[in-house]
């Protein structure tokens, strides 16, 4: 990449250089890194950092001493892909599904350890489930983080799963990698998950894949209810809509699907 300090005049274009910098780099690099990459005067770079820091673009990691890309950009980023706003793929489809189990339906994506809520669909029963657009949650005991988790290429799961906090959410929240592992083994052959309220208490969800360009899993789409209106049986029997759901989106998307069974 061309080094564009000396033009890079604007409050702007900074930030754009600087996340672009960020975006280019497998680990987190650090203030003297950028500083070196980018050939940016010390202050006008501590300044765009602390910018898009403060408006969570992008996230310093102290145990790396570096930045990467923040949560915020994870919601934004379903908005476009090849020029296509991913959103204008999501939001028909689970609109259309909402309409047919008439319960709620949400997307996310993975941002490094964490579940990111992207879209979502609320349910118009007198009992709603409202989880914050932006909002982050714990990927190993929801559908939409397991799902992210078993469809993961295989060397992205490795390295991931020793760095999960296992936190309890609820009495039946996993929390060994033993058992995680077989959980996500069972999902990889069903081709959806099911989270049994092992992040909020009495409500239960499915969840299915949704792949990109290059058949590798980008996001999730999931069905969530609470137990006492909808039995799990009712739930489970959603899933061949829920998949087709995750198939329309990632056709869409010009996404490949991969490794999972047949509807």
């Amino acid at each position: 990449m061309p080094k564009r300090g000396a033009d890079s005049t604007t409050p702007l274009s900074r930030a754009i250089l600087v996340l672009e910098e960020v975006s280019r780099h497998r680990t987190p690099p650090s203030f003297s890194t950028l500083m070196k990459e980018l050939r940016l005067p010390k202050s006008s770079l501590h300044r765009t950092l602390a910018a898009l820091t403060e408006e969570r673009l992008l996230e310093f990691r102290q145990e790396d001493s570096g930045y990467r890309l923040g949560l915020r950009l994870s919601g934004l980023s379903l908005k476009a892909v090849h020029g296509l706003e991913i959103r204008d793929a999501v939001r028909p489809e689970i609109e259309d599904l909402s309409k047919q189990v008439q319960e709620n339906v949400l997307v996310g994506q993975r941002d490094d350890t964490q579940l990111v809520y992207v879209d979502r669909i609320q349910s118009q029963q007198t009992l709603q489930m409202i989880s914050q657009l932006g909002n982050q949650a714990p990927l190993h005991c929801t559908g939409l983080g397991k799902t992210l988790l078993a469809f993961s290429d295989p060397e992205v799961l490795t390295e991931l799963l020793p760095r999960l906090t296992l936190t309890r959410s609820t009495e039946k929240t996993i929390c060994d990698l033993t058992t995680l592992q077989a959980e996500l083994a069972t999902i990889r052959e069903r081709g959806f998950a099911i989270d049994g309220c092992e992040h909020q208490p009495e409500i239960h969800c499915i969840a299915a894949p949704i792949y990109g360009a290059k058949g590798r899993v980008m996001a999730a789409v999931s069905i969530s209810a609470p137990v006492f209106r909808v039995p799990r049986a009712t739930l489970t029997g959603w899933a061949p809509a829920l998949r087709e759901t995750a198939r329309r989106i990632t056709l869409k998307l010009g996404g490949i699907m991969t490794g999972q069974p047949s509807p």
